[in-house]
């Protein structure tokens, strides 16, 4: 049957994620990674083992799993019976409901149609362990009923394959007892269980060991709210038989060998249990190492045991946990019909509880010594040895973060002294750049300060300069390279005419004007040159009309703008004021001569200089 294309396991939700990388550090294979030019952490799905951690720790909610219940709620629906198989864990789970009976109540209101305990799948796998222990040939195994151990072995020892007890888990175990028990029929078969790993895990199986969907017991409690379903509205219901025995007690990672009452003694027994993430990943390595000197199967648990599965409330208490566990299992088997069991147990033993293992190499290749040693300076621990670590970064040893690192898995401030020293290193610089900063305001204060100042002068200034430019007798002008007007006086308007004047009522100060409009061409000639030289022509005479126009025109900014002052020379003031200036002009012109002829004529000299300026005087008195 082809494998539907379904959704990652989980996922992070980058709007809720508030980057506290508490599920970078708590991933024990590194499969959560911060990608080039991101800030967020991102899963490698390949690298990922569904151990649940990350999402346990999340706090922030980012971090979600694959839900199910829609799509169980659709089996629902149907015309097909649903079958449930319950995990003993529940125990520890549904302590807030009162009697294991009202939860099988609560589980068929939902619409199952029978409800079946994985305690006696629990009971068929751990016969099948039992069978390794007796007859011992020479070959440990990895006792794996955890789908996450068996993803690390896959994934990251895939040298000891051939070293997993090749049994399936109690699920499918149990899976193929409904099979065989309702077979013929068409039925769909959902888990309900702690394990998150377990949803990846039911799509290696089909046919006759097919578990159409896996729910966690937090989706389970999702699909009791949705119908309103609450204990107080049931009456007891037992489970479905086949009932498991000891099968109860596989939550607590040693209850699957006192299922299968394999010997646990530290002097006689062969088998030794580890749960916890820390310790079966170290206990993997040891028995990969030194398996022939260890001597001893082992019997692994991701989590603490099953009572601490990723898919059961947070922060729930083990040890309490364990003590509803093994309460539960003596009530089960309170008047236990041991005699029926061991019929059932006979019956199903046709079950396939065989399976394989298929390698995921997801090793990684170990960097140069020369890298590893450039990002153990960066961090600070060049020095310190490479079995040591703090463990505050996630990861087991110094070096074994550095590999990390180097192959883009990890992040340098992902270690805490690093993080706190460039912490403290960005608060000295970012100091350092606020007194700067200050020192830069407050300059930058005083120089708006003075800037206001100066415009404040200016602006008096260029009132002051027009007062002066709109009460002089000359006529003021100053275009742009264009010969457009940019400025003139009323002095300039009143010079050209009624025409103009009207002109200037439309348009105040001329400005926009086309001074080619204005003026003859024999003043445009005076304008290009002062453009094109850059040079001032001053008091040049030019004819319109019947008038005499004096011309004076000037650079105002280099080769753009250009001023005139241009003066009538008919009229009365200005011609007493051009004889004062033209005679002016001339005795400057002859004093020279007259100071140098002075030196022969003597005191002749001083009676025509005194002459020459009573002429002067005579006409200023008039003016």
């Amino acid at each position: 049957m082809p494998e539907i294309e379904q959704e990652s396991l989980f996922r992070i939700d980058k709007s809720a994620c508030v980057r506290c990388y508490n599920c970078m550090r708590s991933c024990p294979v590194n499969a959560i990674v911060i990608e080039e030019g991101k800030t967020k952490p991102s899963i490698l799905e390949k690298r990922c083992i569904g151990c649940g951690r990350c999402f346990v720790v999340c706090d922030s909610g980012a971090v979600s799993y694959r839900n199910s219940v829609d799509e169980v709620d659709k089996f629902l629906q149907g015309e097909e019976d649903v079958i449930a198989l319950l995990g003993p864990s529940i125990a520890a789970e549904f302590t807030d409901i009162t009697d294991y009976r009202k939860l099988v109540a609560m589980i068929q209101a939902l619409g199952f149609s029978h409800v079946q305990d994985v305690s006696f799948g629990v009971d068929l796998v751990a016969k099948g362990y039992a069978e390794f222990t007796r007859n011992f040939k020479g070959k440990y195994y990895l006792f794996a009923n955890c789908p996450v151990v068996v993803n690390l072995v896959k994934k990251y020892h895939p040298d000891l394959l051939g070293n997993i007890a090749p049994l399936v888990s109690p699920p499918v175990a149990a899976a193929g007892v409904v099979r065989e028990k309702y077979k013929g029929k068409d039925v769909k078969v959902v888990y309900f269980g702690p394990c998150i790993a377990s949803k990846d895990e039911i799509g290696e199986y089909h046919g006759s060991r097919a578990i159409d969907a896996n729910i966690t017991f937090l989706e389970l409690r999702e699909l009791f709210k949705r119908y309103g379903i609450d204990e107080k509205n049931y009456e007891y219901e037992e489970f479905d038989e086949p009932l498991g025995y000891k099968g109860a007690l596989y939550p607590i990672s040693n209850g699957i060998l006192q299922a299968g009452s394999i010997d646990e003694s530290l002097l006689s027994g062969n088998v030794i249990s580890a749960d916890g993430h820390n310790d079966v990943m170290e206990a993997i390595e040891m028995f990969e190492k030194q398996g022939e000197e260890i001597k001893h199967h082992l019997n692994l648990f991701f989590c603490e045991g099953c009572v601490m599965g990723p898919g059961m409330q947070k922060r729930g208490e083990k040890f309490y946990r364990m003590a509803m566990i093994t309460d539960f299992a003596s009530r089960l088997l309170q008047d236990f019909d041991y005699t029926q069991w061991q019929k059932d147990i006979e019956h199903f033993q046709l079950v396939n509880l065989h399976r394989t293992f298929v390698a995921d190499d997801q090793r990684l290749e170990e960097p140069p010594e020369e890298e590893i040693a450039r990002i153990l300076a960066l961090v600070g621990k060049k020095d310190a040895p490479n079995d040591s670590g703090c463990g505050m970064c996630g990861f087991r040893s110094y070096r074994e973060f550095a590999v990390m690192v180097s192959h883009g898995l990890a992040e340098p401030e992902m270690c805490v002294d690093y993080a706190l020293r460039v912490k403290e290193e960005r608060i000295k610089i970012l100091t350092d750049s606020n007194r700067k900063l200050a020192r830069d305001q407050r300059a930058l204060l005083r120089e708006v300060k003075e800037s206001r100042q100066e415009i404040n002068m200016a602006r008096e200034a260029r009132e002051r300069a027009e007062v002066v430019l709109f009460q002089m007798n000359a006529g003021v002008v100053i275009v742009d390279h264009e010969f457009n007007v940019v400025e003139s006086n009323q002095a300039f308007i009143d010079m050209l005419g009624e025409e103009t004047r009207e002109i200037a009522e439309i348009v105040p100060g001329l400005i926009g004007a086309d001074l080619k409009t204005l003026l003859p061409h024999s003043f445009h000639n005076v304008f290009n040159y002062v453009f094109e030289q850059d040079q001032p022509v001053l008091n040049k005479d030019i004819q319109m009309d019947e008038r005499l126009l004096n011309i004076s025109v000037f650079p105002v900014r280099s080769k753009t703008v250009v001023g005139a002052i241009v003066r009538d020379m008919f009229r009365p003031e200005v011609q007493q004021e051009e004889v004062i200036n033209r005679m002016t002009e001339v005795i400057d012109e002859n004093l020279a001569m007259v100071q140098k002829i002075g030196f022969l004529l003597g005191e002749g000299a001083s009676k025509t200089e005194k002459m020459l300026n009573s002429i002067i005087q005579s006409y200023t008195n008039k003016k």
